[in-house]
């Protein structure tokens, strides 16, 4: 595995980590979150978040992606409570 498919890899786990710990944080229990990457090479990610009966979905870019390797980007991290607002706890 390259340095950026590690780069992409490690930011999916920090989106789907700042989405599980808002959604906890909010309250909101019985949720699941997915993504969706298309291509070998992808070049974005869509999450997905279902709870209380609906399905919210938000599409991140690569760069988004790679940027919150280490930490949460800023622009992912708007995209992750813009998600996670739908929801109520």
């Amino acid at each position: 595995m390259t340095a950026p498919q590690r780069q992409f890899e490690q930011g999916l786990i920090t989106i789907h980590s700042a989405l599980e710990t808002a959604l906890n944080q909010k309250g909101v229990h019985n949720f699941s979150i997915s993504y969706t990457t298309l291509g070998s090479t992808p070049r974005d990610s869509t999450f997905a978040v279902s709870a209380n009966g609906q399905t919210r979905e938000k599409r991140f870019t690569r760069e988004e992606i790679e940027d919150s390797a280490r930490t949460i980007e800023s622009f992912a991290a708007i995209k992750v409570r813009m998600l996670v607002n739908n929801f109520t706890g």
